[in-house]
């Protein structure tokens, strides 16, 4: 059966409003339970840029100590 065929009598009754209740308390705890998930990845991503940061700006260094310059 559809959704559809019940659309009208949903709209117009308490149902609509025990719906809509329903489907915001879902995504409200969704949303609440996602938040440390997504708070940690950021953390593991800032994490990992800093490290390749530091493994480029180290072989950056290695390069210009051990590299000869033409112009000396």
């Amino acid at each position: 059966m559809s959704l559809l065929m019940y659309g009208p009598a949903l709209r117009n009754s308490r149902n609509a409003n025990a719906m809509m209740s329903n489907v915001r308390a879902a995504v409200t705890r969704a949303a609440c339970l996602a938040a440390p998930a997504i708070k940690e990845t950021r953390e593991i991503v800032v994490t990992i840029a800093g490290m390749l940061a530091i493994v480029v700006a180290s072989l950056a260094l290695d390069v210009w100590i051990w590299v000869p310059r033409s112009g000396h």
